[in-house]
C-alpha cells in the first residue's frame, strides 16, 4: 500500500478525479469525489469486496470491529 500511495501522490490522482467528477454533495467534513474512488479501490486492493470494508480500515475508533455505537 506505501508503493500505491506514492504512485498516487506522484500522479496526483485525487485532484484529477475531483477535477472531472462532480461534487454530488458540498460540506466542511467527510471525502471529495476523487478521495471517495480512492478509498473504494484501496479497500479493494486490500481484500475488501464492499463498503462494509471501508469501516474495517478506518484509521478511528468508530470503523474497528467490536465498537459500539
Amino acid at each position: 500500500m506505501a508503493a500505491v500511495s506514492e504512485l498516487v501522490d506522484a500522479l496526483a490522482v485525487v485532484s484529477t478525479f475531483d477535477e472531472f467528477i462532480p461534487a454530488i454533495k458540498t460540506r466542511a467534513r467527510g471525502l471529495s469525489a476523487g478521495e471517495l474512488v480512492l478509498a473504494l479501490s484501496c479497500a479493494q486492493l486490500l481484500g475488501q469486496d464492499a463498503l462494509v470494508g471501508l469501516d474495517r480500515v478506518r484509521a478511528d475508533a468508530a470503523g474497528q470491529v467490536g465498537c459500539r455505537r
